[in-house]
């Protein structure tokens, strides 16, 4: 997950929001925030469902970046790579989720 790429020769999706902050905490980039909370990721759920906490942990910081308006500044950047990075883990869940059963 942490490996994706936009298309070949771009930066990975994660070293694209190093680069990044919110408005509200400049210290830690979104990068920094996701990385964060990854060990967290799958301690309450079973682990077939890190793909899917992982999904919802990206979504929140997409919508974090709405709330704060800092959408707009990184729109071309961020959001777009984030999008089809969730789009493509959200593939990924339902063709596993159908192969198992």
């Amino acid at each position: 997950m942490l490996d994706h790429r936009p298309s070949n020769g771009q930066l990975r999706t994660i070293e694209a929001l190093a680069k990044h902050t919110l408005p509200s905490s400049n210290e830690e980039s979104l990068a920094a925030v996701i990385l964060g909370k990854i060990p967290t990721l799958g301690l309450k759920k079973h682990i077939t469902e890190l793909p899917v906490e992982f999904c919802e942990l990206l979504i929140s910081v997409w919508a974090k970046c709405f709330d704060e308006k800092y959408v707009w500044t990184m729109l071309l950047s961020i959001v777009r790579p984030i999008y089809r990075y969730t789009n493509a883990l959200v593939s990924f869940i339902l063709c596993f989720s159908s192969s198992t059963g």
